[in-house]
């Protein structure tokens, strides 16, 4: 039951915060993949299937506008200038059926911009 509570509470405390739940299912380690929504970007939360602790929490999209800006871009002071950014994360993991191992390589990749 505490992998139910703990997950219940992430849950919560992700809708309390804006998100909503997308997507949820199970890794090939019986974790809790969690897919959370917000207007600027989906991010993944995996917990532990027994305690409920999180594990690892990482935005995996960025929603950007037709110029390429993410959503959370500013106006200055006289209603000119931009902050945006882009980020990308990619996750290759692979598990030998043999039983020889799991080897996994993650990039990440991003950019900032801020102009006038």
């Amino acid at each position: 039951m505490v992998q139910v509570r703990g997950e219940l509470a992430v849950i919560a405390e992700l809708e309390a915060r804006g998100y909503t739940i997308v997507s949820r299912s199970r890794t090939l380690l019986g974790r809790v993949r969690l897919e959370a929504e917000a207007a600027t970007h989906l991010r993944e939360i995996v917990l532990h299937q027994s305690t409920g602790e999180i594990l690892s929490d990482a935005v995996i999209r960025v929603f950007a506008d037709t110029s390429g800006a993410t959503n959370a871009g500013t106006a200055g002071p006289a209603g000119t200038g931009s902050i945006g950014g882009d980020a990308s994360l990619g996750v290759d993991v692979d598990v030998d059926p043999a039983g020889d191992g799991i080897g996994a390589d993650i990039g990440v990749d991003g950019g900032l911009g801020i102009g006038n």
